[in-house]
């Protein structure tokens, strides 16, 4: 079965994301082989519609599935549209995802789990969170990347801002 499964960086090794629409990437893997390809997520920086947007991504690259901690209403709703199956993960790498989905032993959505826009937040904690020091610093090196990457959007915003003066950028 090939899944994409929101992912916080680009390899099998790099840990699941809590966020489907705003993950850091898709990592789309074969179940039974461990091959993959890399989807970016482009949807992440959107204001609003990433969970859609994300969804078309993820329909469009030929997965059968689809992994992530958390699936807000429409993204919920495109994915199951697209007749993909739906499967909660939290913690641990894309391996280990991959590997216990192989082994049916993921557990699929009954529904979205969050709200509308809340993945502009912070991913929530899973769970019984059981995050493993090496899986806690790729989580906390995927938000250092974000938290970078959003404060240089914001620089950019605010230097372009009508009437802003030489102090405020």
């Amino acid at each position: 079965m090939r899944a994409a499964i929101a992912s916080s960086g680009p390899t099998l090794d790099s840990a699941v994301d809590g966020r489907f629409g705003r993950c850091r990437c898709f990592v789309v893997v074969d179940t039974e082989t461990l091959e993959y390809t890399v989807i970016e997520n482009a949807a992440a920086s959107r204001g609003s519609g990433a969970g859609i947007m994300a969804a078309q991504l993820v329909a469009n690259s030929g997965a059968e599935a689809v992994v992530a901690g958390n699936l807000g209403p429409n993204a919920y709703q495109a994915l199951s549209a697209s007749g993909m199956a739906l499967y909660q993960a939290w913690g641990g790498t894309v391996r280990e995802v991959a590997q216990a989905l192989q082994r049916g032993e993921l557990t699929p959505f009954a529904g979205a789990s969050v709200a509308a826009h809340a993945g502009m937040a912070a991913s929530p904690p899973p769970p019984g969170d059981t995050d493993s020091l090496e899986q806690l610093r790729q989580r906390v090196n995927g938000l250092t990347a974000d938290l970078k990457s959003a404060q240089a959007k914001l620089d950019r915003l605010q230097g372009q801002a009508p009437g802003a003066s030489e102090g405020d950028r």
